[in-house]
């Protein structure tokens, strides 16, 4: 992997056209993304990953969980969406657990236009 303070070339794409990691630099074979091991933002999505784990752990016998959109899964939304750079993306994912430990994310994302309401 490309270290992480240096210049990653911007045109990095997979096979379905989506970029790079903003951050380390990682691009997906697929379905499968390997980020360096001190990208923020694979360390991010662990960690929420983990929560929603955790989350269905303590709640026994929910199938559905709705909660922010995290940081790190807002930059990976922004880098593969065709909003204008800069434009902020909120909103949801609904986690809903399959079965225990199998979970699948869907996300209510809505880009809020620069000096606009959204």
């Amino acid at each position: 992997m490309t270290a992480h303070n240096e210049a990653r070339p911007v045109e990095a794409r997979n096979a379905f056209g989506l970029p790079a990691c903003s951050d380390c630099g990682a691009v997906a074979d697929g379905i499968n993304l390997r980020h360096d091991d001190s990208c923020p933002i694979a360390r991010d999505i662990d960690a929420t990953m983990a929560e929603d784990r955790d989350w269905f752990e303590s709640h026994p016998g929910a199938t559905e969980r709705r909660r922010p959109l995290t940081w790190a899964e807002r930059e990976v939304l922004k880098a593969a969406s065709p909003v204008p750079e800069g434009t902020p993306l909120r909103g949801n994912v609904v986690v809903r657990q399959i079965v225990p430990g199998v979970r699948t994310r869907h996300f209510e994302v809505y880009a809020t236009p620069r000096g606009g309401v959204a």
